[in-house]
């Protein structure tokens, strides 16, 4: 199976995620901090929760780039450009910025819609599907293996954020058949994927295990991002044993001792950081790992800078067809 994330996409390739905010309904139920930015936009999200500004920024659009749009069809507020004309914009912004943008569909499933996974996992199919369909008439080139990858067009990559979902190894093939190329197993919480609901100890359980082999099987990568030690530790295990490493992925985040500088993770950075042996073990066997360029991973522009030269500095390699290849850092 053609992997998503590979050496045949262009080499130095910048890669930026991005969350699928703007198509989640009750965002700001979601998340309280974005109740708190001005000028939002009214059909993205629950009545206008999601700030059209929040988004576009995370691309390099600008407040000048949106009034552009919006003078040129007659109109002055910022919250008046249409859905079209702002993914349109985003695109572009996207394809000059970012060839490739992996985006992460929420995954507090159950805090959308109040219900149960089992009862309404139809509908959130659904909503993936729903995804998938606005992104490719706003322009994105939607990547299913790596050989997809268009320099002329703005390339996506889809992505779950939580494997809150799952409930039996047939959801992977669903979701594989609906674009989805990567997935975070476990977002700090317990799902069915992970021990603690067997009460038997931490890290992943045995339907967890058979949904990482079926995720191998057909060349989803797994995002360690948001996993606990314990449940990276079963990934990495489970991929090594398998051959499966370059299938592994950190597409957000730091080092545990890069969030130690935030209050809430001193003491226990590891709960979201990568630890220095995980870093190496992660990039020699081939896996992608992408820094985060905002708070609470890194405090400051000079912050990622010295973090991305102290990755570097490491000169981590692995072996692809017979050869040495410099490790993937994004």
């Amino acid at each position: 199976m053609d992997a998503i994330f590979t050496s045949t996409m262009p080499p130095n390739l910048r890669i930026s995620d991005m969350h699928t905010d703007m198509a989640t309904p009750f965002t700001d139920r979601m998340m309280p901090e974005y109740t708190k930015v001005p000028d939002r936009h009214p059909t993205i999200g629950e009545d206008g929760s999601l700030s059209v500004i929040q988004r576009a920024s995370q691309l390099g659009i600008t407040k000048d780039d949106i009034v552009s749009v919006i003078h040129k069809q007659g109109k002055q507020s910022l919250v008046e450009i249409s859905e079209d004309d702002y993914f349109q914009l985003l695109g572009q912004k996207a394809k000059d910025n970012y060839p490739l943008l992996v985006s992460n569909i929420y995954h507090r499933w159950e805090a959308v819609w109040g219900k149960t996974t089992d009862q309404n996992k139809p509908e959130m199919f659904a909503y993936i599907r729903d995804i998938e369909s606005r992104y490719k008439a706003w322009g994105f080139n939607l990547c299913l293996k790596a050989s997809d990858f268009k320099d002329e067009l703005p390339n996506m990559i889809l992505s779950l954020e939580g494997g809150d979902m799952v409930t039996e190894v047939e959801d992977i093939d669903v979701i594989y058949a609906l674009g989805v190329r990567s997935m975070v197993i476990q977002y700090y919480n317990i799902n069915r994927l992970v021990n603690e609901l067997d009460g038997k100890g931490k890290g992943l359980n045995e339907l967890g295990r058979k949904v990482l082999s079926r995720m191998f099987e057909l060349g989803i990568a797994v995002d360690l991002a948001h996993a606990t030690p314990e449940t990276r530790e079963d990934i990495f295990t489970m991929a090594e044993q398998q051959g499966k490493t370059h299938l592994v992925a950190y597409t957000h985040g730091a080092r545990a001792q890069d969030y130690e500088h935030e209050p809430r993770f001193k003491g226990d950075g590891q709960r979201r950081g990568l630890r220095d042996d995980e870093v190496k073990r992660l990039l020699t066997g081939g896996g992608l790992m992408a820094l985060m360029v905002a708070r609470p991973a890194v405090q400051s522009v000079e912050h990622f800078m010295t973090v991305l030269e102290e990755i570097w500095a490491k000169g981590y390699t692995f072996m692809q067809d017979g050869k040495e290849v410099r490790a993937r850092l994004a």
